[in-house]
């Protein structure tokens, strides 16, 4: 993911360069002239900018190119902010979003990096000094003066030449924001900064400024503030600045007061106390930072170096506040505990290599719980230098270690390692120490631990590559044969059976450094030791390749196994982990499954070609496919588990006798007899991977004794809705399929019968049994229409697995009928739509064998047109290539779905119209603007959506004729056609919505100034409209039916029908004895009224009446409102 992220970086950097630029030419120029600077617009300019620099987080330093221009543009306009505007109005808006932009840099590349390229002139130090000292600033721009001001007192000369005061105004400043900003924010980060650059100044610590600056810290510390988290954590910071800032002389002498006074009390409160629950993490951070100063300064910056001070900081570190807090240390802490440990011990390379040498045998020692100076520590420090991995000494029992503790030491000689300072005496103990923990996992409740363990494991054998030459591979290869060729293994093993995806990426990083550094010497073919060089290379290509290509499925990765095969490993080799692997109930059967197939190919592979002379420290065993199978048969009764695999093994290996499966039956008919299974899935798929088994050993069986066990078998996995017992149940299916056996008709009524109920495993399955007779063929093609009894997921899975087998089956009419009106499914739910994947898998069986629908093309077509105007977009755009695949038209390729839709109606239904195919016209006409309504009438489609579709629709209504516009709207008018004899209640809710976005779509139409023909029937349009809009307290009936009768009122029309309309409205807004219509109806009104001229009357009468009274209150108040607006029309024109 990274890589793709920076793929695409690169190319939008030249692009994001030009934005950046001209967009920080706008900020420079703007409190030039503010007229330029408009909230609005230069609040988008910000938003823009910043989202162009957060871009570079991927990778920060392709900004270095253009950062130095940048910053300096940034820097002047701020300045020029300051000169030009003062501190108010725009200037203060202009100033916070420079601050911000700043702000962004910094949080992206750094803010080291950023301040670099400030303005340090010393005249400009005043002005800034005194904009901090402003009140109400926000954090961006304390953050930018704050770091400013730190880069300006780097100035060697006294900063009392810029002002007198300037010195304690400044330290003022640093303490206030240092101590009340936000606690681990920015500003108190840079505050920190700034105070420890002004303390470690030499004018600063000659004039008592660092000794006080102690003093009072540790006052401070003894009285309440010791209780404040944020005031510890800004005074850390400073130290910790200090060490890098001043010089070891002038820190020195406070090295003691710093330890004693300024940690012991935490550091003894963090062993008694929860630390993780008492102490914020960033305080404990950085006392682990200044821990780790104290101890390296120690050693490296005196002449006598005081190993009694790292001593102590050793087991303050180790002891007090690691092994103290052992079970509750989180990850961040245990990684910074031993960054800082390492640092330590790399610290002694130079002045005390036995001391450093002894503390690494001390934490690897740890990971075996020994007692300091016990007989058995005597052991293993002297067999240390000489550890082989099959050696039961250096075994780590994953028990009885500490999880969190051997994770913190791990990363400890990881980072040790990576910084090329492990002794070389024992690199052997450390690759040990890998091996044993590479493979570390325990199961707590339902979760695995361990992958924190793996990955520090892998992280050691990483930093070691990376760190040993050519000769230290030589030597280990001598002195330790097969120990790297062992963890080569385990790290291939890790990249194919380890379930943890990061996991696995390490491995396959550590391979290919391994490969790429020492492959020539580790991987020797077996004619040869003084292989070509040149094949040497192609193996090693081909090994890197292989294992960096693999997939995160299980399949993909296990087929690793035969790739490795086929490049020269041997498959024998990967045995004893598929062992394994198959025997850990901890894995689920997917896994354990593929890990079976992968055991029958290694037992059975044939070398036919040389292989490499790759052979691990463990004895190597012969293993037999038969003997194995034979094992896991021998424990059936112990464990159901091993019928699962031996049924397996069986199936793929045609061996064992008759006897041997009436032996297995008759157990499992005492045991299904004895034990109710249902519910565990374990037991369900292994009975069903011996019916499996059976099915294809069924010349070794009785078939009585092969069908008694079905019944129990279809009532267990009616419970369990596991992918892989459908994949099982399939493989039975398709086994008796190809084989022609007839499965008794009483089971096949049982399945059709759960199939009814809503199982998932026989709907995705039953048609792979291809020998189903025409009565049970039936029975389950109706429950795929069955949409009152049959969940919708049980009539997808059905279609699917029709779709996937219909070529096996005798197809009738009555059938294509059926999967026909699968189309019409507008099933809804709490989900939603979810009749929509019922018409989805309809359309892909369409698709898949559209000969088989042909003969039905007109009743298959209106469905497809109606579906391709509706608003779900795959839906749709399935529909209408479905259309154009059973329809001959001239469309041409248009550039959006409706263009291409509106033109299909226009050629291919409008003319049908003309050329007397008037039903088919009719049919098809009204199904398409059934669908289109369903996504320009929706309130639910998004403004995207409309936005097309409506465009489409007003192109295409302005390219027709007058009679084609005509017969248009005739059919536009019929979608709100009521039937006779109609009531509400009874229609569907589809027919419903129907109506509802029609009257919406009609909406629309006007809203849009869209040209109505001259032949137009208004009059029918204002009855459907009436007739839809009484008797109801339904808003989303009425609002579109009053929108269109306001627009009735200021059309062009006939006069009766604008009085007619006008006297429904009044009538409404006065009498209508729901409030929320009344309002509505008025607020038409005044709509109406304000569209002709001379209403100015009207318009103040409407609002001044308070249409919330009762309509016997508003009875006079409609008379007078139609005599007015009676009048108005009479004698006024719209406007």
């Amino acid at each position: 993911m990274q890589g793709n992220d920076d793929n695409s970086l690169m190319e939008r950097k030249s692009w994001l360069f030009s934005e950046i630029t001209a967009l920080i030419g706008n900020i420079k120029y703007a409190f030039k002239d503010r007229a330029v600077w408009k909230d609005a617009e230069m609040g988008k300019v910000m938003d823009d900018l910043e989202s162009y620099i957060n871009e570079f987080e991927v990778s920060p330093k392709l900004l270095d190119a253009k950062l130095s221009s940048w910053i300096s543009d940034l820097c002047e306009s701020y300045v020029g902010v300051m000169d030009n505007s003062g501190w108010s109005g725009n200037g203060n808006m202009l100033s916070r979003d420079i601050s911000r932009i700043i702000y962004a840099f910094a949080k992206v590349r750094g803010m080291k990096v950023v301040y670099t390229y400030f303005n340090m002139d010393i005249y400009i130090a005043p002005e800034l000094l005194s904009r901090v000292q402003a009140p109400a600033l926000d954090h961006f721009e304390y953050f930018l003066l704050l770091l400013w001001l730190s880069n300006i007192v780097l100035n060697p000369f006294s900063l009392s030449t810029i002002q007198p005061e300037f010195p304690e105004q400044i330290l003022k400043i640093s303490y206030y924001h240092l101590e009340n900003s936000p606690m681990g924010s920015k500003c108190q980060r840079v505050a920190s900064l700034l105070l420890a650059r002004l303390l470690s100044r030499p004018d600063f610590i000659q004039s008592g400024y660092l000794q006080n600056h102690f003093d009072t810290l540790v006052r401070e510390l003894n009285s309440s503030n010791f209780y404040n988290p944020s005031f510890k954590l800004g005074h850390l910071m400073v130290i910790n600045s200090l060490f890098k800032t001043a010089s070891f002389s002038s820190t020195r002498p406070y090295f003691d007061l710093i330890y004693n006074e300024v940690l012991s009390a935490d550091i003894l409160a963090m062993k008694a106390s929860n630390l993780t629950v008492h102490f914020d993490k960033d305080n404990v951070c950085f006392i682990l930072k200044i821990l780790k100063n104290l101890a390296v300064i120690s050693v490296r910056r005196t002449e006598r170096p005081n190993y009694l001070a790292i001593e102590n900081i050793f087991n303050t570190l180790y002891h007090d506040i690691f092994l103290s807090n052992i079970s509750n240390i989180d990850t961040v802490l245990r990684e910074e505990l031993a960054k800082t440990i390492s640092k330590i011990i790399v610290s002694l390379d130079e002045t005390a290599q036995n001391y450093k040498d002894q503390l690494i045998f001390y934490l690897m020692s740890q990971l075996y719980d020994l007692e300091p100076y016990s007989e058995k520590e005597s052991v293993l420090k002297e067999k240390a230098v000489t550890a082989n991995l099959s050696s039961e000494l250096f075994v780590i029992n994953s028990d009885k270690v500490s999880w969190n503790k051997c994770h913190m030491i791990l990363l400890v000689l990881g980072y040790v390692s990576l910084l090329k300072s492990f002794p070389r005496k024992y690199i052997p103990f450390l690759l040990t120490i890998s091996h044993n923990t590479i493979y570390f996992t325990k199961m707590r409740l339902n979760s695995s631990l361990g992958t924190q363990i793996r990955d520090s494991s892998c992280f050691i054998l990483w930093a070691l590559v990376r760190s040993l030459e050519r000769s230290d591979i030589i030597t280990i290869m001598r002195e330790n044969p097969f120990m790297l060729e062992t963890l080569v293994f385990d790290l291939i093993s890790v990249v194919i059976f380890d379930d943890d995806l990061t996991i696995r990426r390490c491995g396959i990083s550590v391979l290919q450094e391994i490969a790429g550094r020492f492959g020539t010497i580790i991987f020797d073919f077996s004619e040869s030791k003084n292989e070509d060089p040149e094949k040497k290379g192609e193996f090693i290509v081909s090994f890197v390749e292989a294992i960096s290509s693999k997939p995160s499925s299980l399949t993909g990765r296990f087929s690793l196994v035969y790739q490795l095969a086929e490049i020269g490993f041997d498959p024998s080799l990967f045995i004893p982990t598929l062992l394994k692997t198959i025997n850990d109930k901890n894995s689920n059967f997917e896994k354990r499954d593929i890990a079976i197939e992968i055991l029958d190919f290694c037992c059975k592979y044939s070398v036919s070609k040389k292989l490499l002379t790759f052979k691990l420290e463990r004895q190597q065993e012969k293993h037999d496919i038969r003997s194995i199978a034979n094992h896991f048969k021998t424990h059936i009764p112990h464990d159901w588990d091993n019928l699962f695999i031996y049924s397996r093994l069986i199936y793929l290996n045609k061996f064992d006798s008759g006897e041997e499966f009436y032996k297995i039956q008759s157990y499992l008919k005492h045991a299904l007899e004895r034990d109710d299974f249902k519910g565990d899935k374990n037991k369900t798929l292994s009975l069903m991977s011996w019916v499996k088994t059976c099915a294809s050993h069924l010349e070794s069986l009785d078939e009585n004794n092969f069908w008694f066990l079905w019944p129990r078998m279809i009532d267990l996995f009616h419970t369990n809705g596991e992918q892989i017992l459908s994949e099982t149940l399939r493989g039975i299916f398709s086994l008796l399929s190809s084989r022609g056996v007839k499965i008794p008709s009483e089971i096949v009524h049982e399945l059709v019968c759960i199939l009814n109920s809503g199982d998932l495993n026989v709907a995705s399955n039953i048609f792979y049994y291809h020998l189903l007779d025409s009565k049970h063929f039936d029975e389950i093609f109706l429950a795929m229409k069955n949409m009152e009894n049959v969940d919708y997921l049980t009539r997808q899975n059905l279609i699917q697995c029709f779709n996937e087998n219909i070529r096996n089956f005798k197809i009738e009419d009555k059938h294509i009928s059926i999967l026909l009106t699968l189309l019409d499914d507008y099933t809804t739910n709490m989900r939603g739509d979810v009749g929509s994947k019922i018409r989805l898998a309809t359309m892909e069986l369409l698709d898949n064998h559209a000969d088989y629908f042909k003969a039905k093309r007109k009743e298959l077509l209106p469905r497809l047109i109606r579906i391709s105007g509706e608003s779900m977009d795959i839906l749709r755009k399935k529909a209408l290539v479905l259309i154009f695949r059973f329809e001959p038209h001239d469309v041409t390729e248009q550039s959006d779905h409706f263009e291409k839709l509106f033109a299909f109606y226009k050629s291919n239904i409008l003319t049908q119209f003309e050329t007397g195919l008037q039903a088919d016209a009719e049919i098809r006409s009204s199904h398409f603007w059934k669908g289109v309504v369903f996504t320009i009438g929706s309130p639910a489609t998004t403004t995207s959506l409309f936005n097309e579709s409506f465009k489409s629709l007003v192109q295409f209504l302005s390219s027709l004729d007058k009679s084609q516009l005509s017969k248009v709207f005739l059919e536009i008018l019929r979608l709100i056609e009521l039937p006779k004899d109609f009531k509400w209640s009874q229609l569907g809710f589809r027919e419903q919505k129907k109506y509802l976005f029609s009257l919406n779509f009609l909406v629309h139409l006007f809203e849009a100034n869209i040209s109505f023909p001259n032949s137009f029937d208004y009059n029918t349009l204002y009855i459907r409209c009436y007739n839809l809009h009484i008797n109801t307290s339904s808003e989303s009936r009425v609002t579109p039916v009053l929108k269109i009768f306001s627009y009735l009122c200021t059309k062009d029309i006939d006069t009766t029908l604008r009085l007619k309309t006008l006297k429904r409205l009044c009538w409404i807004s006065c009498c209508h004895k729901n409030s929320v219509f009344r309002h509505k109806a008025a607020e038409n009104l005044f709509q109406i009224a304000s569209n002709y001229t001379g209403s100015s009357f009207i318009l103040h009468y409407i609002d001044g009446v308070d249409w919330s009274k009762n309509p016997t209150q508003l009875k006079n108040i409609h008379t007078q409102l139609e005599s007015s607006f009676f009048n108005l029309v009479e004698y006024s024109c719209p406007q």
